[in-house]
């Protein structure tokens, strides 16, 4: 998939572009609109996809949302896993996780 995760943004998106090269992706995004998205998301892809893929998003709350629903959620083990987050061209981290408890309301 990725050779090194070490990379920064742009060798990360050059390699990417090399993989594919003229393969079809579909809902593949431009090369502007990653060079102009606040955050972008490379994954692994899941069962069907053999090669990794990017997503756009508009700020690192969808990403969050990503890892609720994936936390909560029944789904396959085989689904798409991330690989690497960028925003604004820089390399994220997962710093921590919290989950906060609350005592249930009756309905």
């Amino acid at each position: 998939m990725f050779d090194d995760l070490s990379k920064d943004f742009m060798d990360m998106v050059q390699q990417h572009e090399r993989q594919w090269g003229t393969e079809q992706y579909p809902r593949r995004p431009s090369l502007h609109s990653l060079m102009t998205s606040p955050v972008v998301v490379f994954w692994h892809g899941g069962e069907d996809e053999k090669r990794p893929i990017m997503t756009l998003h508009g700020d690192l709350n969808d990403i969050e949302k990503h890892f609720l629903r994936m936390l909560f959620s029944q789904q396959k083990s085989n689904q798409r896993r991330v690989a690497a987050i960028y925003h604004n061209h820089k390399r994220m981290t997962i710093r921590s996780i919290q989950i906060v408890f609350a005592e249930a309301e009756d309905e």
